[in-house]
């Protein structure tokens, strides 16, 4: 028998509140320093808060206080809050863009093309008048103001919390040196109420947009482009390699569609201001995923041509490279762009035969860094041949990496067009078809992490089919799936059943009802959209119109 024998505590000893933790109590000492670290860390964001603030009010020193917002984003969550964080591609802005003779919106050289911007008015007063002005340089990733050729400009009124779409009546000519591949700058000003301060610093002043990006095909090809030279120039790049979950119906300016995909990517290069918004406006998943990859995948090599040309430099312009900041990486050392200070260097890239499906692109951000400055940069977008041809068919078979050998065929034309009105008259036959074609290529599927791996990429009728499902609505009943006739008989059951409970409105079976109804919902209910309610026009971010709060 164990004798239990209590003590008690001395009057001066104080409970230790770490007591069966096996770390050591803390010293006075130790809390000390901890709280001084915090309180030096919160410091820190208060000051960088303080200059932010500091430099807002500077910048509205002799501006109206009720007065317009103009902005040309640099990308998706641009709301115009300067300076933009060190790095940032300040050089893809995907609200502008070119009308082409060529279908798919590819810049052809020697004929009239037509460049394009969306202008936002983010502020409380109507922008007017305002002068919107488009010019054009040699594809580089550091040429600036001294290389600008004035295109022409168009005077418009922008409404306060709304966006207008403006085109350059004058046409503008590529030339056939670059393949018509060259960069572009727009800018707008309302001298009255909100005047641009810093003309081609896109970094610094939201009135200034930049879009120096080419979309093409990925096979092996060359692409030139001029670059600064110096002791301290190199050259950086971040390769990403992008999915879509959906593909339009009607692809269009396939260029543009394919721009805004990538500049969706680089917006997660670095992290976005935080700005409120209604929670409802929030999208439920995002259009684009990817991943960053080896660059050495996509290149094959660059060299300097040997050809060069003078340069105005930064004291001459008075245009201010931006910042550089140390702790902000720019992707993987490309190369040394060696020469003569003052001058620019003709780069050769070589790029890479790509084998890409129709839904999967590859981002290639190629920025030029000067010591402690970032100067520029350039992006190539690779995409699948098939977006470059005259009238695209972005079908099922094209969307999906693998052969569709679910497709019901036709007997003549008359047969097809009634499949396809049986189809369309009966959800529940379209939707197995639409779910077994989804599933096939992943069978045998025989667990739940399985089923997982097979949903997460999957859309059925332009709609992202939410993992989720799978535990909401006891989709693991269906497993094991094993083969074709296995997929095709299970998926037609479950949504018999389904359809059957929703029509009869049985409360026991909610789950079932609740599917029939989630995978009839319209697909644009869960399209992204974009992330300022106020943005408006039909674009990869949806369509939205102008309202207030």
């Amino acid at each position: 028998m164990k004798t239990i024998i209590k003590t008690s505590h001395k009057p001066d000893h104080k409970p230790n509140p770490d007591h069966g933790n096996p770390r050591k109590e803390r010293s006075e000492q130790e809390w000390l320093d901890e709280w001084k670290r915090t309180q030096e860390a919160l410091d820190k964001i208060g000051d960088a808060r303080k200059r932010a603030w500091l430099r807002y009010v500077k910048e509205q020193d002799g501006r109206a206080q009720y007065t317009a917002w103009l902005v040309v984003p640099c990308n998706p969550g641009d709301y115009g809050l300067r300076p933009l964080a060190s790095g940032t591609p300040y050089w893809a802005s995907p609200f502008i863009w070119v009308e082409s003779p060529d279908p798919s919106g590819q810049p052809q050289a020697g004929a009239e093309n037509h460049l394009v911007a969306r202008v936002f008015n983010l502020g409380a007063a109507s922008a007017a008048p305002c002068r919107v002005d488009f010019f054009w340089s040699d594809p580089s990733v550091g040429l600036g103001a001294a290389d600008a050729n004035w295109i022409g400009a168009e005077m418009v009124e922008v409404p306060p919390m709304s966006s207008v779409e403006v085109r350059c009546a004058t046409p503008w000519v590529p030339s056939f040196v670059n393949n018509g591949h060259e960069c572009a700058f727009v800018s707008v000003d309302n001298h009255v109420l909100d005047p641009l301060l810093l003309p081609f610093q896109p970094w610094a002043d939201r009135h200034v947009g930049q879009r120096n990006l080419s979309v093409l095909p990925a096979v092996q090809q060359m692409f030139s482009f001029w670059a600064p030279a110096g002791r301290g120039a190199e050259l950086h790049v971040t390769a990403l390699r992008g999915v879509l979950r959906n593909l339009p119906r009607e692809p269009g300016n396939a260029v543009r569609f394919l721009g805004e995909a990538a500049a969706q990517l680089l917006a997660g290069l670095r992290p976005q201001a935080v700005t409120a918004r209604r929670e409802k406006e929030a999208p439920r998943h995002p259009n684009v995923v990817g991943k960053q990859v080896p660059a050495r995948e996509m290149i094959a090599g660059l060299r300097a041509t040997g050809k060069e040309r003078r340069m105005a430099s930064a004291a001459d312009t008075g245009v201010r490279p931006m910042p550089r900041d140390g702790q902000a990486p720019l992707g993987e050392t490309l190369a040394k762009v060696e020469g003569e200070e003052g001058t620019a260097v003709l780069m050769e890239l070589q790029l890479q035969q790509l084998d890409l499906p129709m839904n999967t692109f590859v981002v290639l951000n190629i920025t030029h860094a000067d010591g402690d400055s970032v100067t520029g940069g350039y992006v190539l977008v690779l995409a699948n041949p098939g977006w470059f041809r005259a009238s695209p068919q972005l079908n099922e078979k094209q969307f999906n990496e693998k052969e569709d050998s679910m497709k019901i065929p036709a007997l003549d034309p008359q047969d097809g067009a009634l499949q396809a009105l049986v189809l369309e008259q009966f959800p529940q036959a379209q939707l197995t078809l639409d779910i077994a074609r989804a599933l096939q290529k992943h069978l045998p599927i025989s667990n739940k992490d399985e089923m997982m791996r097979a949903v997460k990429y999957i859309t059925i009728e332009n709609a992202f089919l939410d993992p989720g499902m799978i535990e909401r609505f006891n989709l693991e009943a269906l497993l094991p799936l094993r083969g074709n006739k296995d997929l095709v008989a299970k998926i037609a059951g479950t949504l018999r059943v389904a359809l059957q409970q929703d029509q009869n409105s049985n409360t026991s079976s909610l789950a079932a009802a609740q599917l029939a109804q989630h995978l009839r919902a319209a697909p644009n209910s869960r399209g992204m959209a974009m992330p300022a309610f106020h943005f408006t026009g039909p674009s990869l971010y949806g369509s939205t119109e102008a309202k207030g709060e």
